[in-house]
């Protein structure tokens, strides 16, 4: 089984880990604001791996390096973060766009160095 396959897989397992942990994190942070904070930095956290690992999956298809598998994923990635940052002027927009690509090859680090060696692919498969 390729490496693609099993990110998703651990990408379903990592969004059960977020549904059980987020309400434990807003458990232990008081204020209905605090909640929504929770929320909101579960999702784009979520969506961020989403696109890598779209990206991930086109890039195999296509052949691409990583520079450019890199290229590719930090535009979405840049406008998830605008979203979560709505209201916020840019004021230095290489150094937003920097900081935009150590975070997408951060998260694809963290993304590539999970062990896929042990997860129970037959029955998530199921």
């Amino acid at each position: 089984m390729g490496w693609l396959k099993k990110i998703g897989i651990i990408l379903a397992k990592s969004a059960e880990i977020l549904a059980f942990g987020g309400p434990v994190i807003s458990a232990l942070i008081p204020g209905k604001r605090d909640d929504q904070i929770v929320a909101v930095a579960q999702s784009v956290i979520g969506q961020a791996i989403q696109v890598v690992v779209q990206v991930e999956a086109f890039g195999a298809a296509l052949a691409l390096s990583g520079a450019d598998k890199l290229k590719a994923a930090v535009g979405p990635i840049a406008e998830i973060l605008l979203q979560f940052l709505k209201g916020r002027k840019i004021h230095d927009a290489a150094k937003f766009r920097a900081g935009v690509e150590k975070f997408t090859a951060g998260l694809a680090d963290i993304l590539s160095s999970l062990d896929d060696g042990g997860i129970e692919t037959d029955s998530a498969m199921k």
